[in-house]
């Protein structure tokens, strides 16, 4: 009973279904069918079906696409729909979501480049790297982090200087 329901609502994703409409089709009473579900996957029907098209609209916006049209393509009613619910699941809403993705997406591959380099026997490290050697030996941090964003222990030891 479970699984059929399980099964409904993952074919029926963007468009959604009732759960009287469920009812009919699995032949079973709509609360039966609520119980049912929450007691073999430990999640209510709408639950499920809310967390599916966020993880779908998750690729969608990692992909680049916009949130507006990601709203649509996921079953949502419009974005201000998205947003609420994203934000409630994943913690961040769906346009920062998108523009952190892009970010991490760089890092990695910027991280597969350098790697695929060292793996040529070339170097990988920038210009600076005597001084990040040596800001290293004298026990300071570096100034900028693995993808190049600045390192806040550098920033916080550089203004303790300037305001001695």
């Amino acid at each position: 009973m479970a699984d059929g329901l399980r099964e409904l609502l993952d074919a029926r994703l963007v468009e959604g279904v009732t759960l009287d409409e469920a009812a009919l089709l699995l032949h079973a009473h709509p609360a039966h069918l609520v119980r049912a579900f929450s007691g073999a996957f430990g999640i209510a029907p709408h639950q499920y079906l809310t967390a599916r098209r966020i993880g779908r609209a998750r690729g969608l916006l990692l992909d680049g696409r916009p949130p507006v049209e990601v709203a649509a393509a996921t079953g949502f009613y419009d974005q201000s729909h998205l947003n609420r619910a994203f934000k409630r699941i994943v913690g961040t809403t769906p346009g920062r979501f998108a523009r952190g993705g892009a970010a991490r997406r760089r890092c990695r591959e910027l991280a597969t480049r350098r790697a695929r380099i060292r793996s040529w026997g070339g170097t990988t490290e920038p210009a600076t790297r005597g001084a990040t050697s040596e800001a290293r030996r004298s026990g300071q941090a570096p100034l900028t982090g693995p993808c190049g964003r600045p390192n806040s222990a550098a920033v916080t030891q550089t203004d303790k200087m300037t305001h001695r």
